[in-house]
């Protein structure tokens, strides 16, 4: 993964109480010719379903799908809307050449405010994914997944799997 400065914007709105939608954009305006995961515009829709105690409680379940550009659209069989050629870059850059749309979406179950999981699809990688809230107050989270499959097919090689750590703090 090369570096890069890049720069993007989302906007969303609430649709009652426990969904919304989104359009949003990620390394849209790239400052310089490293950034290597693409233009990933996206237009997504989100749903919640509280599952415990009378329907307002934990587990929640949260759907979430749309579609996306860049990186979410790049190895996917079901992309559509192509504009070949936006853009004319070599080696791994490559993925800004042609703007396509692909569905992308997640799935996951929050057990409640410290731990969750989900599965998601994004048109390049399947993965399954847990997350772990460290503090009830400033989200201090740790995140750990394994990419399971590809745009195209599931990886039964356990070697061929992509494991993955992060941490993030909100503000």
């Amino acid at each position: 993964i090369e570096d890069g400065t890049s720069s993007g914007s989302r906007v969303a709105r609430a649709m009652g109480d426990t969904g919304g939608i989104a359009f949003g954009a990620e390394q849209l305006i790239q400052y310089d010719d490293q950034t290597d995961t693409g233009r990933n515009l996206y237009l997504m829709a989100s749903k919640g379903w509280w599952l415990g105690n009378q329907g307002k409680d934990y587990p929640l379940l949260i759907a979430n799908g749309g579609f996306g550009t860049g990186a979410f659209s790049y190895d996917s069989d079901l992309k559509f809307g192509c504009i070949d050629n936006i853009q004319n870059r070599t080696a791994s850059f490559q993925r800004d050449n042609d703007l396509c749309w692909a569905p992308i979406g997640t799935l996951a179950i929050v057990f409640n405010e410290y731990f969750g999981i989900f599965t998601e699809y994004n048109g390049t990688n399947t993965t399954l994914s847990a997350s772990l809230n460290l503090t009830g107050g400033i989200p201090l989270r740790l995140t750990w997944g394994v990419s399971y499959g590809d745009a195209k097919e599931f990886n039964e090689k356990v070697d061929k799997w992509r494991w993955t750590f992060g941490a993030s703090i909100g503000f």
